[in-house]
């Protein structure tokens, strides 16, 4: 009887261990792959969802400390910010689109100077007024005045804003569109900006059209912005100095008096 030949024998067989049959478990399998493409996605993105959250909560803060706190977190993070910024500048309420000027101060990229420039036409003066001025504030600040003189010419632009961030930049041809457009008639408002935004550059050229500007019994709407800025500043220090050394009827009376175009530019005329 011929014999049949044995089979060959590995080396787990060589020692005695029995071999076994491995068993996948393949929806455990794919559970794991997916929750690792999760983990790497939150890491690829972890920045974009915290600003998200942060700027969430802006909108949904209940205080002002509040609102602080989460524009402090969402400037911290400078660029990365800028998706995320859109959710406030977009808000209806001032407060809301001014926390998101304060979080574009901090970003340098060319992008949030874009922001920049369209929240010049902002409803709210405050926000305009904001988003110029930090427009000011940015180190490539001064290639933007050929835009804004441009702009400043143009009827059709946010002529309010743009003299407050011509105002703010200064340099020659900021003070020459400026004096241009005072030569020519415009809204109140805006001739009262301009003569403001003249008076803080001290453009002694710009003297003449500001005494005609005297002959203006036109009502103001909107206060210049220093006028603003010196009101806020006023309200912020009132109740901190004592009434008895200092008079803040006075002060207050020399701020909110102009209310013609004629009355602000007797204020600085005078």
């Amino acid at each position: 009887m011929s014999q049949q030949p044995e089979p060959a024998r590995g080396p787990a067989a060589a020692f005695g261990i029995k071999r076994s049959r491995i068993v996948v478990n393949r929806p455990l399998v794919v559970i794991l792959l997916l929750l690792a493409l999760i983990w790497l996605l939150v890491m690829v993105f972890r920045w974009e969802l915290r600003a998200q959250w942060w700027a969430y909560q802006v909108t949904q803060a209940e205080s002002r400390e509040q609102r602080e706190f989460y524009v402090t977190r969402l400037a911290s993070i400078r660029n990365k910010s800028l998706h995320a910024v859109s959710t406030l500048i977009e808000h209806p309420s001032p407060e809301v689109r001014d926390a998101g000027v304060t979080v574009l101060r901090y970003c340098d990229d060319e992008e949030a100077a874009e922001r920049l420039f369209g929240l010049l036409s902002d409803p709210s003066p405050d926000v305009a007024a904001a988003a110029a001025t930090t427009l000011a504030w940015r180190s490539e600040s001064a290639r933007y005045v050929p835009r804004l003189a441009g702009w400043l010419q143009d009827r059709s632009s946010p002529r309010w804003g743009v003299a407050v961030a011509l105002g703010r930049l200064g340099g020659s041809l900021a003070e020459e569109s400026l004096e241009e457009a005072l030569a020519i008639p415009c809204e109140p408002d805006v001739r009262a900006q301009i003569i403001d935004s003249l008076g803080l550059l001290g453009c002694t050229r710009a003297v003449p059209l500001i005494i005609d500007a005297l002959a203006d019994d036109r009502p103001v709407e909107t206060l210049p912005h220093s006028l603003q800025s010196a009101k806020r500043a006023l309200e912020a220090v009132r109740g901190q100095v004592p009434a008895t050394s200092f008079d803040w009827d006075a002060a207050e009376q020399q701020v909110v008096a102009p209310q013609t175009v004629a009355a602000v530019a007797a204020h600085w005329i005078r």
